[in-house]
């Protein structure tokens, strides 16, 4: 059933939505409902009563979690600027001048290191005015990336980029989507390994004070192992 509906969904939609979207959203609900399964019932008593359902629920369970991973795959694909950008650096101004303000000085530091010892390395990392520096390391690479046409050819590139990109041949779009495609499935996943750790942790806690008891390990695998 899960091939039929994946061949299904190849129809509507390309393979980097299957590949960025749907299956980090499929991985971390699955991951999810076994966490929920460990903490409520345990694994081996959660597979035991999912294999002796009834035939047409597991069917209809299985259908509604399908449908559930697309649309928050569709829901994250429709978040992906604000996810970049969040990892990029470009953050809310209490977090930028905590965290944000010792990751440009770091980055500062580096970046003089790196511009002295590995030239090539600092050109395609860091960008050439230092002013630009972002906390992250993936801010500075894109940050050095939109400073290059406007070095050569004096163009924005995040006012240009969007309006020449449809413009450009087939063979390259196709190289562009295989480059962007691992970026977007590892920030994705970080992002809902980061959520999950999140709400996890949280719904473990509450469980633990409603009287519940939850083995800690279960709690350190969700939590910090999510965060890790």
């Amino acid at each position: 059933m899960l091939a039929g509906y994946l061949g299904e969904l190849s129809s509507f939609f390309d393979r980097r939505f299957i590949i960025a979207y749907w299956a980090p959203v499929c991985i971390m609900l699955t991951l999810a409902v076994l966490g929920a399964a460990a903490a409520h019932w345990g694994i081996a008593v959660a597979l035991q009563a999912w294999t002796t359902a009834n035939p047409l629920l597991q069917t209809i369970s299985a259908l509604i979690a399908l449908l559930a991973v697309t649309i928050l795959a569709y829901v994250l694909r429709a978040s992906t600027t604000p996810l970049i950008r969040f990892y990029e650096g470009y953050w809310p101004a209490w977090l930028d001048k905590t965290l944000g303000e010792r990751g440009r000085q770091h980055h500062l530091r580096r970046r003089v290191l790196m511009r002295d010892q590995q030239y090539r390395d600092f050109y395609f990392s860091y960008p050439h005015n230092s002013k630009r520096t972002r906390p992250t390391r993936l801010g500075n690479a894109l940050t050095a990336a939109e400073e290059y046409p406007f070095q050569l050819y004096r163009l924005d590139a995040v006012l240009w980029w969007p309006r020449l990109a449809p413009l450009l041949p087939a063979a390259l779009k196709e190289s562009l989507n295989a480059a962007l495609t691992p970026l977007l499935v590892l920030i994705n996943l970080s992002g809902l390994f980061g959520l999950l750790a999140l709400i996890g942790g949280v719904a473990l806690v509450g469980d633990h004070l409603l009287g519940h008891a939850q083995p800690l390990w279960l709690f350190l695998l969700v939590f910090f192992g999510g965060w890790l």
